[in-house]
């Protein structure tokens, strides 16, 4: 799938995605290294949240294992969430 088509499916334009990637925390590096990027990994995890596909239908369409939609999806949208928790402490 393409990129564009990715942006697409996760609603998200380059504008929105840089800045999202800008903010999300270093990832702790330990055991083997992703073989997604972080802007790919984002996409999936965004598109798995607004389209509300099945991990082997996110697999599928993206193209990789359902074991890696699985690992994908649960690792981003937890890091994505301490994100939105951090914004609403800096609010009040």
């Amino acid at each position: 799938m393409t990129p564009a088509r990715m942006r697409v499916l996760a609603a998200l334009d380059d504008g929105c995605l840089a800045r999202v990637m800008a903010r999300l925390s270093p990832e702790r590096r330990r055991g083997r290294p992703w073989s997604r990027s972080l802007r790919d990994r984002l996409l999936i995890a965004c598109t798995a949240l607004r389209t509300n596909l099945t991990l082997r239908e996110l697999a599928a369409v993206f193209r990789i294992s359902k074991s890696a939609a699985h690992r994908i999806v649960a690792t981003m949208i937890r890091r994505l969430a301490a994100l939105s928790t951090a914004s609403l402490d800096r609010r009040w």
